[in-house]
This record gives C-alpha cells, sequence and structure tokens, in this order.
C-alpha cells in the first residue's frame, strides 16, 4: 500500500470510505511506507489544524 492512501484517509479523502468499509481485510505495506507515513502525519496535522495525536493514535 502506498503512503498517499493512508495519509488521504487520515485527513478524510475518499481512502477513508475504503478503510471504514473493509471487513476482514488485511492491508500490506512496507515499513518504509510506514516511515514515511509518520514523517508526513505531523505536516497534515498542522495543515488541518489537529493536535498532535489527535488523529486516534491509529498508526
Amino acid at each position: 500500500m502506498d503512503a498517499n492512501v493512508v495519509l488521504s484517509a487520515l485527513i478524510g479523502g475518499k481512502a477513508s470510505k475504503v478503510f471504514a468499509e473493509a471487513k476482514g481485510v488485511e492491508f500490506i505495506t512496507t515499513a518504509n511506507v510506514v516511515a514515511e507515513i509518520l514523517e508526513y502525519v505531523p505536516v497534515l496535522a498542522r495543515k488541518i489544524r489537529i493536535k498532535p495525536g489527535g488523529y486516534g493514535g491509529c498508526l
């Protein structure tokens, strides 16, 4: 899975519907993608004015 899909879902993009409706589905990605997501979550949080950790600690 690409980091952009997860980041889009975190800010309420259309990808969030995929995660919300996926029942019994396992998403697989690499450690590099996880690192990229963790790098950009604080940047996105500042842009959309979410407090650090305010994204539900979902990562």
